[in-house]
């Protein structure tokens, strides 16, 4: 365990370390450096919005990690301890659909800003569109694999007392390719400088998750759980949208 732990921060610390690294070269790149004080206004001078566009997007990790983990919560205090276990088991296969979203992100994110940057909103809806369906049919490929053998695994990885899992993965694993299918559009609101409309998207349909789980966990037991996950995030799929749709055809990149 320790062992794993320590290979485990190493990995992190290095990661961290290495982005400040390159982020630094690039700032000395940009001359950015220069006549620098402790307060760094050298660094945001030309971006007077940098602080809050940090802080808004480093809440939404926070965000989504606490509705993940209330969710659990709740169906442990509803269905016990046995079916927060399942519950559990089905989250974290489920998120195998979802994981190569980060990578997605960081891939085409560059080049959303650059279309943003030059106001090319139709090339950019053609990114966002032709990523979000590649998106989506890696993870219905995923999601037909898990539909046709999606017990057989569960008890090959994590024993025959989990078959109960696979009902409320199946609508996990939905609720994923939905999220894959319209991943695009949160990077997208970060090129052009509206960090702020994901989060409050997110803020008000993890409340409407939270109500929407405890409710149906009550009238259709553990499968609730992944039904109030569909609803919840075909909600905030819709409400990005109809968000981006709107501000794409109206508004300039904010530096």
């Amino acid at each position: 365990l320790w062992a794993y732990l320590l290979i485990w921060f190493i990995a992190s610390a290095t990661s961290s370390l290495v982005l400040l690294l390159f982020g630094w070269q690039e700032f000395r790149r940009q001359g950015l450096l220069q006549n620098l004080d402790a307060d760094l206004r050298q660094l945001t001078h030309k971006h007077p919005r940098i602080w809050s566009f940090v802080l808004i997007s480093n809440l939404q990790g926070p965000l989504n990690l606490t509705g993940s983990q209330l969710s659990t919560m709740i169906v442990g205090f509803i269905l016990g301890p046995a079916g927060a276990g399942l519950f559990k088991i089905a989250q974290e296969s489920a998120g195998i659909v979802t994981k190569p979203t980060l990578l997605f992100t960081q891939t085409i994110y560059p080049e959303l800003a650059k279309l943003a940057k030059d106001h090319d909103n139709i090339h950019l809806w053609k990114v966002i569109v032709k990523s979000g369906a590649i998106a989506m049919s890696i993870a219905s490929v995923v999601l037909c694999v898990i539909f046709l053998a999606g017990k057989p695994l569960l008890t090959l990885v994590f024993g025959a007392e989990f078959i109960g899992a696979y009902s409320v993965l199946l609508l996990l694993m939905l609720a994923g390719a939905i999220s894959m299918a319209t991943f695009s559009l949160e990077p997208a609101m970060y090129a052009i400088s509206r960090p702020d409309i994901p989060l409050r998207i997110k803020l008000i349909t993890a409340l409407i998750h939270i109500a929407a789980t405890f409710f149906l966990l009550q009238e259709f037991g553990l499968i609730g759980a992944g039904i109030a996950t569909i609803l919840s995030v075909a909600l905030t799929a819709l409400l990005m949208i109809i968000f981006a749709a709107r501000l794409f055809r109206t508004t300039k990149t904010v530096n």
